[in-house]
């Protein structure tokens, strides 16, 4: 019985866990969007040069997904702005 309610208990632990892991298992709170668009806004430069395996040392959390939506944009538009970033966040 013990053993059952260790394991139980194991198991909710390592899944509180995951949801607070960043990256695609959860979306990110308005203060860790906000802290993201600042990042990508400073790394624009490499985002705009193509250099994904750079901007990953800088940014880990970046997936190749929203890299290509972030060049879309930057091609759409000519640049970054906060206001296109968000949605592509959510």
């Amino acid at each position: 019985m013990l053993c059952c309610v260790v394991c139980v208990l194991l198991i909710l632990v390592i899944l509180d866990s995951y949801k607070k892991k960043e990256g695609l298992l959860s979306r990110p709170s308005q203060n860790e969007k906000a802290r993201m668009v600042k990042e990508i806004m400073n790394n624009e430069e490499l985002i705009k040069a193509g250099k994904l395996n750079r901007l990953k040392e800088d940014l880990p959390w970046m997936d190749a997904i929203l890299y290509e939506d972030l060049r879309s944009v930057i091609h759409e538009h000519g640049k970054l702005e906060e206001s296109l970033i968000i949605p592509l966040l959510s």
